[in-house]
C-alpha cells in the first residue's frame, strides 16, 4: 500500500465518528470532541451576533470567528469527501464520492458552510438571511450524539407512516379552513376574509395552541369549531406516535441484540468448560467465582505424593 493510499485510509478512520479503532481511537475521539465542541460555539456566536449591544462591541471578533469555522468546517468537508472511497459503502473514485456527497451528513456539512461563499456579492439583507442559516450548523452535531442518529434511523424506517399523518393532516386543515370560510365570512369577514385567512384558524385549532384572535361567532361555526378541535387532539396525536412505536422498536432490537450476544457468551463459555479439564477451570462460567477445587486437588496431590514417598523409603 503506498503512503498516499496510508494517508487516505487513517484520515477516513479519523473521520469516521465510531468506525476508528485500535490506535486511531484515541485521535479520532479528540478531533469529533473538537469539532462538536467547535460547533456549540458556532451556534453560540451566531445567537450573540444578533444581539446589537454585543455586535457593536465584539461584530469583529465574531467574523474572525466565523472566518476561522469556514475554514475548518471546509477542509473537514473535503478531506470527507477525498477519503470516503476507503469505506466499502462509497468505494469508487467517482461513483462513490458522487454517492457519498448525496448521503445526509454530507449535504448538511455542505449547508454549514455554503452560506458563508454564497452571501459573497449578493444584496445585504439577502446575505443576510442566508447568514442565519448558520444556526443548522447544529445539525452536524447528530453525526456525534447515538441518540440523535437513533432519532433519524426511527424517521426513516416510519416515514411512510408519518407522511401519511402529515398529509391527512393537511387534508383536514384545508377543508375545515374552507368550510369555516363560508360559514364565518358573513359574520367576521375581517377576520375570515378569505381561506388562507381561515387556514390559520385552522391550524391553531388543530394543534390545539388557540392563540384566540380568529374564533367562530356563529352557531355553524361554533359547531365546526368544536368538531375540528375534537379531531385535532386525534390526528396531531397520530405521528407522535409513530415516532414512539419506532423507538420502541429500537430499543426493544438493541435489547434483544444484547441478549443474542449473552446467550452466545454463556454458550462458549459452556462449550469451553466441557471440553477442559476440571483442573484447569479456575473461576464458574455461570457466575463467575472463583472455585476452590483447583487448590484442594493440589493439597491433595501434595498429600498423596508424601504419602507415596514415604511407603517407598519404608
Amino acid at each position: 500500500m503506498t503512503l498516499y493510499r496510508r494517508l487516505r485510509e487513517k484520515t477516513w478512520k479519523i473521520l469516521s465518528t465510531g468506525s476508528s479503532g485500535g490506535r486511531h481511537a484515541g485521535t479520532s475521539t479528540v478531533v469529533s470532541a473538537s469539532i462538536f465542541a467547535l460547533i456549540l460555539l458556532n451556534v453560540i456566536a451566531t445567537i450573540l451576533g444578533t444581539v446589537d449591544r454585543i455586535k457593536a462591541q465584539y461584530g469583529a471578533v465574531l467574523r474572525v470567528f466565523e472566518i476561522f469555522s469556514v475554514l475548518v468546517f471546509t477542509v473537514e468537508y473535503v478531506l470527507r469527501v477525498w477519503s470516503c472511497v476507503e469505506s466499502e459503502e462509497y468505494n469508487g473514485a467517482i461513483t462513490g464520492r458522487f454517492k457519498f456527497v448525496r448521503s445526509f451528513y454530507a449535504v448538511i456539512d455542505l449547508a454549514a458552510i455554503a452560506p458563508f461563499y454564497v452571501s459573497f456579492g449578493l444584496d445585504l439583507r439577502f446575505a443576510r438571511v442566508l447568514r442565519l442559516l448558520r444556526v443548522f450548523r447544529l445539525v452536524k452535531a447528530a453525526r456525534y450524539f447515538s441518540a440523535l442518529r437513533m432519532f433519524g434511523e426511527v424517521v426513516r424506517r416510519k416515514r411512510e407512516e408519518i407522511t401519511v399523518s402529515l398529509a391527512l393532516l393537511g387534508m383536514l386543515t384545508v377543508v375545515t379552513s374552507s368550510l369555516m370560510y363560508y360559514a364565518e365570512r358573513a359574520a367576521q369577514p375581517e377576520v375570515f376574509s378569505s381561506i388562507p385567512d381561515a387556514i390559520w384558524w385552522s391550524v391553531v385549532t388543530v394543534t390545539t395552541v388557540g392563540y384566540g384572535n380568529a374564533t367562530p361567532v356563529t352557531v355553524l361555526g361554533q359547531m365546526l369549531g368544536g368538531l375540528v378541535a375534537v379531531l385535532g387532539t386525534g390526528m396531531g396525536a397520530l405521528p407522535a406516535g409513530f415516532l414512539a412505536s419506532g423507538f420502541s422498536d429500537a430499543l426493544e432490537g438493541g435489547s434483544v441484540e444484547g441478549r443474542k450476544e449473552a446467550s452466545k457468551e454463556d454458550s462458549s463459555a459452556q462449550v469451553t468448560a466441557q471440553n477442559a479439564h476440571p483442573g484447569d477451570i479456575q473461576y464458574c462460567p455461570h457466575c463467575g467465582s472463583m472455585l476452590h477445587h483447583l487448590n484442594n486437588g493440589e493439597n491433595t496431590d501434595g498429600r498423596r505424593g508424601a504419602r507415596g514417598e514415604a511407603t517407598d523409603q519404608a
